[in-house]
């Protein structure tokens, strides 16, 4: 069964390509240099995390149904490359429905500041409750809202900074360094490490974060459409072996009821750790602010 996230992506999709492509079609899974793209990841933390790491990519990971609505018809509308990543699991109320790519403020706070992913809101929201940390909220992780940041950090009393997301540790760190590049600041970045487990925290004081450029394959299931069709990625470059349709109807590159790509085998309950959770992240911020 799929998350009610995943319906909201597949059902934009769809009336998307019921409505038929435009003169410039904006939905091209085969990602060419030039024109709009979008495509679309499930659940997987490192193709998240790959993207990140994509000059040129905006990267989406909206934390609730109608966000993912949301960013998929504004990318369309944009006509950007844009990479989309859904998670299993969703926030209780949607964030940021306006223009909704900068940071949101969700909570007010003096000693120190929360960065917040997607669908990691909720739990961060629970981790930190009576602790005097501001909240940030973003489904927008690339282009990094650097003077958001910025702007609310020098508004605390203490320059601490938590940064959660989906994805592998750190991935967005060395954007906080530079963001306050003249900025003393202490930096606890929380994550997943490269197999898609969370791990617990990375300390930065003051300095740039590391940043891993991963070209492997994508490795998690990609949809769209276009008037050229799905492109046929075979398991060139990736050493996966070419799968038959499986029990859920799924084959290499097919699509299944609900439109989407085949996600390797995996299900919802799999996915569904694809970052830190509640205990996880209470246990990691007061450590790091004692």
């Amino acid at each position: 069964m799929h998350s009610d996230m995943l319906r909201a992506l597949t059902g934009t999709v769809r009336e998307l390509m019921d409505a038929g492509p435009g003169p410039d079609p904006a939905i091209n899974p085969t990602a060419g240099d030039t024109g709009g793209n979008l495509l679309f990841g499930y659940g997987a933390s490192d193709v998240l995390t790959m993207f990140c790491s994509r000059p040129g990519w905006t990267v989406h990971v909206p934390g609730h149904p109608d966000e993912v609505r949301r960013v998929v018809l504004d990318s369309v509308d944009r006509g950007e490359r844009a990479y989309i990543h859904v998670s299993p699991r969703s926030n209780s109320e949607p964030r940021g429905l306006g223009d909704g790519r900068g940071f949101e403020t969700v909570r007010e706070g003096r000693s120190g500041v929360v960065v917040a992913v997607g669908p990691l809101l909720d739990p961060v929201l629970r981790a930190t409750a009576g602790l005097d940390l501001a909240v940030l909220y973003t489904a927008t992780i690339r282009p990094f809202d650097s003077a958001g940041l910025r702007t609310e950090v020098l508004a605390a009393d203490q320059p601490n900074v938590v940064l959660v997301e989906p994805c592998a540790r750190g991935t967005s760190s060395h954007y906080v360094a530079e963001a306050l590049l003249h900025v003393p600041h202490r930096l606890l970045a929380l994550g997943t490490d490269r197999d898609d487990k969370p791990v617990g925290p990375g300390r930065d004081d003051g300095g740039s974060g590391d940043r891993e450029d991963e070209d492997d394959g994508l490795g998690a299931a990609l949809a769209g459409g276009s008037e050229t069709g799905t492109e046929d990625r075979g398991t060139e470059d990736r050493g996966t072996e070419d799968r038959g349709p499986d029990d859920d109807g799924l084959d290499d590159g097919g699509l299944n009821d609900d439109g989407l790509a085949d996600d390797g085998g995996l299900n919802d309950d799999r996915l569904a750790d694809d970052g830190l959770d509640e205990e996880s992240i209470a246990a990691a911020v007061r450590d790091f602010m004692r």
